[in-house]
């Protein structure tokens, strides 16, 4: 059977649907379009197998090609550009995806979900939200396919296992995991033939001591499971995410450029690192972020023009310190369910809403830091048994700011030219000791100075002879 050279504008429904068959067809040069609605495409097979569908034109509407628990199919050289979705595969297995254009879609390119034992090969899925996901499946094979200039990721697997990834170029984005099993994440065969802006893609599983050696000019690094190694001297700009480390301890990663992208560095159930003297500049989401890590040491970096600079999630007992955090457009440094971290010497300047904000976390010590020119300097919400010590908070709408949050010590800040330098909001038992108010010891000083002036010159005047 073939379905050849039609042309069918789709309105609210499908252009061509197909159900329930084995039989051997083609659906071949055929221009499909203005299909919309839920799981409405230009091309849709439901059950249906051994089917070729080649060199077809499916664009503007929800999805382009749909195939739903279907086996043994071919989809090759269509072009399925400006779509929501590209190329769609639901529980469908041994299908081979070759040769596509899937280009522009509001949101993927090509996606399999609860699909195994395909092969995407040798396709161009650029200039979308996503250009290759491949989401709670297993054994499948992308090799040489093309997908630049993609928002959130080029190419991104989440909980499956015993994929192959080689050969696949990525300029202006990369490659993503999801999920949180370290088994599947150590499956994946993934090597440096896939290029990130021009360099490779630098993936390394159950390592120990890798060096400068292993890490020549990547574009971008992910490391599983892997302990005592360095990470030094790279740019892993303009890529999705620079560097990834998951469930990997004692590592260093310094004097690295990681910036442009969606984030620039992230630890992941990693601990007792050091993230020192890198930059993490004009990322999309978070400069530096830790998840679930905790006895980490993130100093000196410059974090700048994020939209959160460093952000710590579910980690304890780690040491920031040192690091200047400018000009990001929510918040300098954040910390969500953390506890027992120390924030210490930092400059958290012109930070859009806060320049250091805790939110249920507890003691945690903030000292010595510079926080400028945001909305909040230092934000404390649900948070309790803090030390908030010797600190500068000047020119901030609010500059140490707590709301629902109790037993905190809040002693020794300079605080001044701050529309409210302390705020407090629905809670109780907090110890405010003194805080140095700049124009406040200047006027003690002049005071003082003025009446020391006086007794002096009495007691010139007294102790002397004047002719």
């Amino acid at each position: 059977y073939v379905i050849e050279d039609l042309q069918i504008n789709g309105g609210g429904s499908d252009c061509i649907l197909i159900e329930n068959s084995n039989v051997f067809f083609n659906i071949e040069n055929c221009t499909v379009a203005h299909s919309w609605g839920f799981r409405v495409a230009g091309i849709s097979l439901s059950n249906v197998n051994n089917s070729l569908i080649i060199a077809n034109n499916c664009s503007s509407s929800t999805s382009g090609i749909v195939l739903s628990r279907c086996y043994n199919n071919t989809i090759s050289g269509n072009t399925v550009n400006d779509n929501n979705e590209g190329i769609v595969l639901i529980s469908s297995d041994n299908n081979t995806i070759s040769g596509n254009f899937a280009n522009y879609e509001l949101l993927d390119g090509i996606t399999l979900y609860h699909s195994n034992h395909s092969i995407i090969t040798g396709n161009s899925a650029n200039n979308n939200d996503n250009g290759i996901q491949i989401i709670d499946c297993n054994s499948n094979t992308i090799l040489g396919n093309i997908a630049n200039n993609n928002t959130w990721k080029g190419i991104y697997i989440e909980e499956g296992a015993n994929h192959t990834i080689s050969g696949n170029i990525m300029d202006k984005c990369g490659l993503v995991l999801g999920g949180f099993n370290i088994e599947e994440w150590g499956s994946l065969k993934i090597d440096t033939t896939n290029l990130v802006n021009g360099k490779p893609f630098v993936y390394y599983k159950s390592e120990i001591g890798l060096g400068q050696n292993n890490f020549s000019n990547a574009g971008q690094v992910i490391l599983v499971n892997c302990n005592n190694s360095i990470i030094s001297n790279l740019n892993t700009s303009y890529c999705n995410l620079g560097i990834w480390l998951l469930f990997c301890n004692n590592n260093t990663i310094s004097g690295n450029t990681a910036s442009n992208s969606n984030s620039g560095i992230i630890l992941s159930y990693s601990n007792y690192n050091t993230i020192l003297s890198n930059t993490a500049n004009d990322n999309r989401i978070y400069g530096i972020l830790l998840i679930d890590s905790d006895y980490n040491n993130i100093t000196g970096n410059t974090v700048n023009n994020n939209d959160y600079g460093i952000c710590l999630s579910y980690s304890d007992n780690n040491t920031i310190s040192g690091n200047i955090v400018d000009s990001n457009g929510w918040i300098g440094i954040r910390m969500d369910e953390c506890n027992n971290n120390s924030i210490l010497r930092n400059n958290v300047s012109n930070n859009y809403d806060d320049g250091i904000s805790l939110s249920r976390s507890d003691y945690n010590t903030i000292s010595g830091n510079i926080v400028n020119n945001s909305f909040k300097g230092i934000d404390l919400y649900y948070s309790d048994y803090n030390v908030v010590l010797e600190n500068t908070a000047c020119n901030n709408d609010y500059g140490i700011f707590l709301l629902y949050s109790n037993y905190n010590t809040i002693l020794g800040n300079i605080l001044f030219n701050n529309h409210d330098d302390i705020r407090e909001q629905f809670c109780e038992g907090n110890n405010f000791g003194n805080h140095e108010i700049p124009g406040y010891i200047l006027f003690f000083l002049i005071g003082m100075s003025s009446v020391l002036s006086i007794i002096l010159i009495k007691k010139i005047r007294k102790n002397n002879t004047i002719s």
